[in-house]
């Protein structure tokens, strides 16, 4: 696995690559599960749900294939592709905007980022430059809109010509 030193980074502290080299625990992928985003893509929000209903039967597998992924580094065959499943919108679709394209392709590596995400979020105020909004606790989209709308702003009003 590439180490966060490998980014020459200078600000990472040794301790962000031990916690990033040790194998994903059940409690890690429970709590990336149940803390899934519902205004996500539906692939992974229906995936998150499958693996809450059926987590008694299915979490020392995915235990398994998370650390797999992870700390050896191997995706299988079947992870490297992917199924698009077309459901109906409505009763007795005909047409193929009746249907809506579900696929779940790249799920497990979405787990395995929120994850990681989740292991780095006590280092992201250092890791990050206070100009960059996204990955820090409380930043949202909107500051990062307010910012290029401030950025516009100021152009206009210092050259009007430049913005158009």
């Amino acid at each position: 696995m590439k180490r966060l030193m490998d980014y020459n980074l200078s600000t990472v502290p040794d301790s962000a690559n031990l916690a990033l080299e040790e194998p994903v625990t059940l409690e890690e992928i429970y709590q990336a599960i149940k803390t899934g985003n519902p205004h996500k893509p539906r692939d992974m929000t229906g995936y998150l749900e499958f693996l809450k209903e059926t987590w008694e039967t299915t979490k020392e597998d995915l235990l398994l294939i998370v650390n797999e992924m992870h700390t050896e580094e191997i995706i299988s065959d079947y992870q490297k592709f992917w199924i698009i499943v077309c459901i109906p919108k409505q009763p007795h679709a005909s047409q193929v905007k009746h249907y809506r394209p579900l696929t779940i392709h790249n799920t497990d590596f979405k787990l395995v980022t929120r994850i990681i995400a989740n292991r780095l979020r006590p280092w992201m105020q250092d890791l990050l430059q206070s100009s960059q909004h996204c990955g820090l606790m409380g930043n949202s989209v909107f500051e990062t809109i307010a910012t290029i709308r401030d950025a516009v702003v100021y152009a206009e009003v210092k050259d009007p010509h430049c913005v158009s």
